[in-house]
């Protein structure tokens, strides 16, 4: 890969700004003042900028904290988007939603370039399990909690796969789906004769969402996170 490319993948960089910084002899290879942008660099080589180390990645994985107000898109002509909320350097090229939330929901959004792992995550045959808390206008009944578990089929005539509540208030629990479907919580609880009033995402395949993270915010995932994700693979 040439050096250029190199630092622009890993510190979102331009590649104008990748050689002003190559030329003004701020960029090293093996402890070696670079000269040029089109050296090839590989994995093993020491990069460094000022003196400190890059360390090249391919994939990207960020966790964010959506608040309510934000869609999940690249762009929108009439809505803010949850990459208005990313700071500069988080801005990397590539960069898509695994798994959107309605504007209204918040929590967990994951954010990455692995558009492998991405598919693997939302595709319905891996039964990957997503958790919300779900506060709802009425009781949820016993035998609402029965029907979500049996799967619901609507009068449409589309159906729903097997869900799992465990409420810890009479109107609010942790609801486990292995889908994704258009507005599916709140179609699956209007089935049932209720209305959803608040959605919060909590997690993906055990990522769980960094209760230290404002609404808002944003952080790279942990290497033990990454792994525990990329198992889906």
């Amino acid at each position: 890969m040439r050096l250029d490319k190199y630092l622009c993948d890993t510190l979102n960089m331009t590649r104008t700004e990748a050689k002003k910084a190559i030329s003004g002899g701020r960029v090293a290879v093996n402890e070696i003042a670079a000269k040029s942008g089109s050296l090839q660099v590989v994995e093993k080589d020491l990069v460094s900028l000022d003196g400190s180390p890059v360390s090249y990645r391919r994939y990207f994985y960020i966790m964010l904290h959506k608040p309510q107000g934000y869609v999940c898109a690249n762009t929108d002509r009439r809505s803010r988007t949850v990459f208005d909320l990313l700071p500069q350097e988080y801005r990397k090229k590539d960069l898509f939603v695994c798994g959107r939330l309605d504007k209204d929901t918040t929590g967990l959004v994951l954010l990455t370039n692995n558009g492998t792992l991405a598919h693997r995550i939302l595709a319905p045959k891996k039964c990957i399990f997503k958790e919300y808390i779900v506060t709802l206008r009425d009781k949820v009944s016993k035998e609402d909690i029965m029907k979500l578990e049996e799967g619901l089929k609507l009068k449409s005539g589309q159906t729903f796969m097997p869900a799992y509540f465990y409420p810890d208030q009479p109107n609010r629990g942790l609801l486990k789906i292995s889908e994704g479907k258009f507005h599916q919580i709140k179609r699956m609880f209007a089935s049932l004769g209720n209305e959803v009033v608040a959605l919060h995402r909590k997690s993906i395949h055990g990522l769980t969402l960094d209760e230290s993270l404002a609404e808002g915010e944003c952080r790279y995932l942990t290497e033990a996170e990454i792994v525990g994700l990329e198992q889906v693979i």
